[in-house]
């Protein structure tokens, strides 16, 4: 198809795919980095921590010793990275549960729902998470409760208390989330630590009540609870825990097509990018989204620009252009951001009905 300039479909998906053979080694890497933290996972959650060996890590992943040596300087590194990555998931599900429901309790539900969804989907990664990063060396459980601290601070930022509470002092408010967290962070542990049968998400109701019981009264904390478990009965009704996503699924349809390349990764990063950080320059997003070339980005800034996804401000001689996404650059920033999250059927705490 000819678009205005002259340029094709086809152009456009060459603009997009800048750098992409360049790229070629490092997601070959990554792939290789993925097949070692995920064998480690499994070997980890079967033997324990102290069992486990590189060994044992490249038999199970089926690469050599020095694909290991390539992506981890030792078992504790890649162990670090299984950690770590529990953070990054653990943020992105709470952060888009506050930020998408109005009160504060459909907030502190949907992030706890999504939390118990995924650890009920992974179930030797949770293990790892909750048993085996206490029973690892001291290095390790000083990183897990870094990551709690990291989540604290997060549930302290969006936590939004009835108003008679909002007069207590920040101090007072932070102590409390670290008696609440530790309380729902221990019910979780010991249901993994002694194997009960039943899926984490049966545990909704019971821990919402935890948190509720702190801030509500004891009619409203009840209310609150009982959509809770109303919430985890419609879960469970589906077919659950929800399916895995295929290792390269098909990107959403209503995506611009030059978009929905699987290898216009950096395209879709750079609107993740300016999404989070609006007004950055070419400089700033080229390190943001892993580009070394800062030619390449300008490039690729500047097509997706033409498309109608950013807004170019020159700030004046000497002095960096600033990059924002339109509404349709936000709009499709959204998209992807929805397709790379944990979606969980919604309506149970819909209020605007």
């Amino acid at each position: 198809m000819i678009r205005s300039g002259g340029q094709t479909d086809a152009d456009s998906r060459g603009v997009l795919l800048v750098g992409a053979d360049a790229d070629a080694d490092a997601d070959a890497a990554a792939t290789q980095r993925a097949r070692v933290i995920a064998a480690l996972v499994e070997v980890v959650a079967e033997h324990g921590y102290r069992a486990t060996s590189v060994e044992a890590v490249i038999k199970r992943a089926r690469v050599s010793r020095r694909t290991f040596y390539e992506s981890f300087d030792s078992i504790e590194e890649c162990f670090g990275a299984v950690l770590d990555d529990g953070l990054r998931h653990s943020d992105a599900i709470m952060t888009r549960s506050f930020q998408r429901e109005q009160r504060w309790q459909d907030g502190v539900s949907e992030a706890l729902a999504g939390l118990l969804v995924l650890f009920d989907s992974e179930p030797k990664l949770a293990r790892v998470w909750f048993i085996e990063s206490l029973a690892a060396a001291s290095w390790a459980v000083e990183r897990r409760e870094r990551h709690v601290a990291e989540l604290r601070r997060l549930v302290v930022a969006y936590w939004q208390p009835p108003r008679d509470h909002q007069a207590c002092a920040p101090q007072a408010d932070s102590a409390l989330v670290v008696g609440v967290m530790a309380a729902v962070l221990g019910v979780i542990h010991t249901h993994l630590l002694t194997r009960q049968p039943q899926p984490l998400i049966s545990l909704l109701g019971p821990l919402v009540g935890i948190v509720m019981a702190n801030y509500l009264s004891p009619q409203e904390a009840a209310c609150e609870v009982a959509r809770a478990e109303e919430r985890s009965r419609a879960l469970l009704a589906a077919p659950y825990p929800p399916p895995h996503r295929p290792a390269h699924p098909a990107l959403p349809a209503d995506l611009p097509e030059p978009l929905r390349d699987p290898r216009a990764h950096r395209a879709r990063a750079c609107l993740l990018h300016l999404l989070e950080h609006p007004g950055a320059s070419n400089r700033e997003i080229a390190t943001g989204v892993g580009m070394t070339s800062h030619t390449q980005a300008s490039s690729l800034l500047q097509r997706l620009n033409t498309m109608g996804l950013l807004h170019k401000r020159r700030n004046g001689p000497g002095l960096a252009n600033s990059w924002s996404l339109t509404e349709l650059g936000v709009r499709t920033a959204h998209a992807i951001e929805d397709f790379h999250a944990v979606d969980l059927p919604r309506g149970a705490f819909d209020t605007t009905g």
